[in-house]
């Protein structure tokens, strides 16, 4: 129960986090769900797999681009579950969706990131301007003097 760092914050306070949920997944060839118990070790075994580069990771909030496919177009990730059975699956909304994905249009629930990647999925860098989803329209617009 103790961790390595004695004399901490929680320690003093007599307390612990609690976490639900995983970390990431990192789109290794299986992709590896990260979990949220000393992250930092997981992510520090997956640099040194990847000859010490950190694979992409696909977090709670994460823009993904779909080129093709069923599942074409921008999604936000909104949550990362992992399946014995199927592996790593995360739940989609569309960017603009706010709060819990429910079963509609704007929302995938349950999809397998084995489909995504084979639909060349693209991690989306993240920007305080946003992205463009119009893919005719400019991101950018002028204004006229």
């Amino acid at each position: 129960l103790f961790g390595q760092h004695k004399g901490g914050k929680l320690e003093r306070l007599k307390a612990a986090l609690c976490f639900s949920g995983n970390f990431a997944i990192a789109l290794t060839n299986p992709p590896t769900v990260i979990r949220t118990f000393k992250v930092w070790s997981q992510l520090q075994e997956l640099r040194e797999k990847n000859n010490g580069k950190l694979p992409a990771l696909l977090r709670n909030g994460t823009l993904i681009q779909v080129p093709e496919g069923r599942y074409q177009g921008t999604w936000r990730v909104a949550s990362i579950q992992d399946n014995s059975e199927s592996g790593p699956l995360v739940d989609m909304v569309a960017p603009y969706v706010v709060g819990v994905p429910r079963k509609d249009k704007a929302s995938k629930r349950n999809v397998r990131v084995s489909s995504l990647t084979s639909a060349h999925m693209e991690v989306l860098k993240s920007r305080y301007t946003g992205v463009s989803l119009c893919p005719t329209t400019p991101s950018t617009s002028r204004a006229k003097a």
